[in-house]
This record gives C-alpha cells, sequence and structure tokens, in this order.
C-alpha cells in the first residue's frame, strides 16, 4: 500500500531442561563394612547434580555432590532424590531413587578350590567356589519415608473417590474418633472406605518388580488392621509374575487386627521361587464400609544369591563367573573370590595357590645330516635339563637302540 517493508528482531534463549537422572555406582545395596568406599551418584546423559535430600536417617557427605557417607548413616532403606531449580523457562526436576544401607554382618560362607594346583605351562584350570544358603530379605518395606516405589491404583466409584486412595497416616492417626496406630508406632497406609463414602471401593497397593531366583524358599509378612461388618467385603494378598495375571494367596473377609494392634500373618511363597519377576499386591474391595491399614511387608527366605568377583595375584586376571573355567595362568599365580550376598556385604575366600611348572627345552643333533639306504646315523641330545626324563619315538617303533634312555639313538 505505498509503505515500505519493516523488520524487527527478537532474541530466544533456549535453555537446557535441568535434568536430573541419577543412579548410585555399585546398584541399591550397601554394607557398611569398614573399608567400604562412600556411594557417588552416576548422571544419565545431560543431567547433573543439583541438591540431594533423602528421608530421616541417611546422611551425605556433600549434599551438592550426592556422596552418601556410609558410616554415619543408619542402616534401612532409604529414597534419595536429587533436585535442580527451575531456570531460563524451564520447570524445576527431581529424580529419585531408592537405597539400602546394611550393617556388615556377612551372611553365608564362601569356600573356593582348583581343578589342579600344580600344572606345566600353557595347561589350564578349572576354579570353583562353593557357596551356603543363608536368610535374606528380599524386600523390607516400613513405609516411614515421605515417599517409597509402591504403586498405587484406585478405580473406585461413587462419593469423593480420591479419598479411598491409599495414603500415608502418621501414628495415631485419628478417623471418627478411633485411633490407629500400627506395630511400631510409626506411619503406615491405609485404604478408607468409609471417608469414599461412595458405591464402591476398589483399590491397590502393589510392590517394586522384584526378582526370587536364588531362593530356596521365601514367606511374606505384615501387619494390619482391616475393619468390616459387612462380608462382602474382601482384602486380598495377590501375587503376580507379569504385572498383569493375579493370584490370590490370602484373602480377609472378617476384622482383623485392631486399631491399636495390628495383626500379623504370614503367608508362604514356596510356590514362587526361581522367578525373574515378581510382584506382590495388596486389593480391597469395599462398599461403604470402613478401612484397611498396612505396615511393615517383609519377604524373607534361605538364599543363594551371591554376586562373585575373582582376580590373582600378580594381576591380569577377573571372572564375575561362580566357576570358571579354562584359566591359563602364565606363572606361579593365587587366585581369590569375593563373594557378594544380597546384603551388600561381601568376603573373600581364601587364596588358591597355583604352581606352574615351565617346559623343558631340549636341542639334539643328526649325525650325519643325510644318510643312504643301509648307512647307520646317529641322533643325539645335545642337552637335559635336570630331572627331566626323556623317552624316543618314531613313526614305525622298531630300530630304535635307546628307547627309553638319554643316549644316543643308532638308526
Amino acid at each position: 500500500g505505498g509503505c515500505p517493508s519493516v523488520s524487527s528482531t527478537a532474541t530466544v534463549v533456549i535453555t537446557q531442561a535441568p535434568l536430573t537422572d541419577f543412579s548410585y555406582a555399585g546398584g541399591n545395596d550397601f554394607c557398611q563394612v569398614f573399608s567400604a568406599v562412600n556411594p557417588t551418584p552416576v548422571f544419565g546423559p545431560g543431567a547433573a547434580a543439583g541438591t540431594f535430600a533423602s528421608t530421616f536417617g541417611l546422611n551425605f557427605v556433600s549434599t551438592s555432590t550426592g556422596e552418601v557417607n556410609l558410616a554415619n548413616s543408619t542402616p534401612g532403606n532409604y529414597a534419595v532424590w536429587n533436585t535442580r531449580p527451575a531456570i531460563g523457562g524451564c520447570a524445576a526436576e527431581s529424580d529419585t531413587v531408592f537405597v539400602d544401607i546394611n550393617p556388615y554382618v556377612f551372611a553365608g560362607t564362601v569356600t573356593s578350590s582348583v581343578s589342579d594346583d600344580i600344572i606345566c605351562l600353557g595347561e589350564t584350570v578349572d576354579l570353583f567356589s562353593q557357596t551356603s544358603a543363608y536368610n535374606s530379605v528380599l524386600l523390607r518395606e516400613r513405609f516411614n519415608g515421605t515417599i517409597n516405589n509402591w504403586v498405587r491404583a484406585n478405580t473406585s466409584t461413587g462419593g469423593t473417590v480420591a479419598n479411598a486412595t491409599w495414603t500415608l497416616r502418621p501414628t495415631n492417626y485419628s478417623y471418627n474418633s478411633v485411633t490407629h496406630r500400627s506395630n511400631d508406632n510409626t506411619q503406615f497406609y491405609v485404604s478408607n472406605s468409609q471417608d469414599q463414602g461412595g458405591t464402591t471401593t476398589l483399590t491397590t497397593l502393589r510392590s517394586p518388580v522384584m526378582s526370587t531366583v536364588g531362593y530356596t524358599n521365601l514367606s511374606l509378612d505384615f501387619f494390619h488392621y482391616f475393619n468390616t461388618t459387612s462380608t462382602t467385603d474382601t482384602a486380598q494378598v495377590q501375587v503376580s509374575l507379569n504385572n498383569t495375571t493375579w493370584t490370590t494367596v490370602a484373602t480377609y473377609t472378617s476384622t482383623q487386627g485392631a486399631a491399636t494392634a495390628f495383626s500379623n500373618p504370614v503367608i508362604n511363597l514356596n510356590a514362587y521361587i526361581g522367578q525373574p519377576i515378581f510382584y506382590v499386591r495388596f486389593r480391597y474391595r469395599a462398599t461403604n464400609d470402613r478401612l484397611w491399614a498396612i505396615d511393615n511387608v517383609s519377604l524373607t527366605g534361605n538364599c543363594t544369591k551371591y554376586n562373585y568377583n575373582w582376580v590373582s595375584a600378580p594381576a591380569g586376571f577377573t571372572s564375575s563367573a561362580a566357576n570358571p573355567i579354562d584359566v591359563a595362568p602364565p606363572q606361579n599365580t593365587f587366585y581369590v573370590v569375593n563373594a557378594t550376598n544380597t546384603f551388600g556385604c561381601s568376603n573373600p575366600a581364601s587364596p588358591l595357590p597355583v604352581t606352574v611348572n615351565a617346559l623343558p627345552v631340549l636341542t639334539s643333533s643328526l649325525t650325519p645330516p643325510a644318510v643312504c639306504g643301509n648307512e647307520i646315523f646317529v641322533y643325539s641330545p645335545l642337552a637335559t635339563p635336570s630331572g627331566t626324563t626323556i623317552s624316543w619315538t618314531r613313526p614305525a617303533a622298531t630300530g630304535l637302540s635307546n628307547p627309553a634312555n638319554t643316549a644316543p639313538q643308532t638308526l
């Protein structure tokens, strides 16, 4: 329209989101052995340390690095989270991991053996470790932190549905003038059908995924108060191998325990040992009735699970196999296996010595170097190492003058 073109410029700043994804080097189980190295975080791509915090009882060397002070922490299960503040229009980010800190009590025994402790250079040996079963804890959750890694689901209908969701409640939780207190007088989970006030309560509280491989027996125990006035209400304990199909291992249709005296059932789960994927959940179904409270869930049993670390002296050999085979020591060598149990505590077996004898070095000569038919030649060893026995062979077993002798052979 007769007007000249006009342009303007704006500056756009794109800020990397404050990613916080992390884990701890060495896994999630740490042992307070005297020589233990403090766990330090390992960050995902683009992530970095912010400010670290945890549930009560765990101590840090520094909250800015996330290094855990093992010696000054109280043994237990902890949630640890890394938080970075909002920046450049990006929202604050936080990531959480769960760790166990265990007192040093090495459970089980570890011994080792070798297939042959005296060999010749170039030969191989097989190494063996022998471990015993010990009582182990597959899972122990006290629900005392502000967060945990259990999954809650609520498909209730009617009333105020959110009020039925499994919710962490403090000790001496009061509802309808009734005080509720678990066995250890600490925080616990509650699904409250009466507080929902609706048609149907249907809630579940599911464990994290576990593996029962290495267990020879397994049992579940927990403390609970199931309050009901209707026989159609059910409190069920279920297990699954895929988080889809669930099998009920216990059902309660009458009141269990009391508001200040939770009962402690024990359920045999031997039928589910040896499973690489395993879940437990609590399923509550009621019709505008009372509540179900749960605390201190434990899965325990005898276990043969260890992590193995073989090393050698002189250095040069390592293996994570329980029984390494075809190991070829290049010289006299000691082999040591270090076994780590499920508590994160390690113990070495006694060193295994393997003596490696050098191969004998022989030289020989033929006089004369060539002969005609029916002529005689002499084949002689030029050097005989001390302690060496010499025997002679040839394709045809005739014509050797001294077949088991170090003397020259006349052919």
